[in-house]
């Protein structure tokens, strides 16, 4: 334990700039959601109990911290942190998935009573994001096959590259990319500060 701190320095005299310290405590974040997600992996029990099982990690840690986020929402830092943790969530959710469910089906059974696709319903009942790092290439892949497409590849005004289709049961899928980060003000969004 001493040799770490450097006795005699301050603690974070071994770290090169305020960044690199921050980056070191989100390191032991990420850290802990993954051991969290290992042991939910490890349980017996349906993808209920499994899936998605590190976001109660995720609450109780912004829970703790809200107050050091708030002080750092306006500087570099907070934009860092934003990042950082969209960055991770997506991986953890994307691993999640792949160890849960290796295909997606949206399918309704036609024996089940009071089960309709959009399609039969007329109106959407929910979309889907699914993030695709080659984006480009899977929406021409997707527009040559002859997707139904509602949305063309277009950056949004926040910074994602995204296109959206619908499938033959009427289900709405977005893909999409983080393209550029983006501060709120920089497309137009108003901060509620208290």
């Amino acid at each position: 334990m001493i040799a770490p701190t450097w006795v005699g320095q301050p603690y974070y005299a071994h770290f090169d700039n305020k960044q690199d310290l921050l980056l070191s405590g989100f390191d032991a974040l990420r850290a802990t959601l993954r051991e969290h997600q290992r042991q939910a992996h490890a349980r017996r029990g349906g993808a209920d109990d499994r899936l998605f099982a590190f976001t109660r990690e995720i609450f109780d840690h912004v829970a703790g911290y809200r107050d050091v986020f708030r002080a750092m929402a306006g500087e570099q830092s907070g934009a860092l942190i934003h990042h950082l943790m969209h960055k991770l969530i997506i991986d953890l959710v994307r691993e999640d998935v792949k160890a849960a469910l290796a295909r997606v089906l949206l399918r309704c059974k036609r024996a089940r009573p009071g089960c309709a696709s959009p399609a039969r319903l007329g109106y959407g009942t929910q979309s889907l994001t699914v993030f695709v790092e080659s984006i480009e290439a899977h929406f021409e892949r997707a527009k040559s096959a002859g997707a139904k497409l509602l949305e063309d590849l277009h950056e949004t005004v926040y910074g994602e590259l995204q296109y959206a289709v619908e499938d033959l049961d009427g289900h709405h899928w977005l893909f999409s990319r983080h393209a550029r980060d983006l501060s709120p003000e920089e497309w137009g969004a108003k901060l509620a500060r208290r």
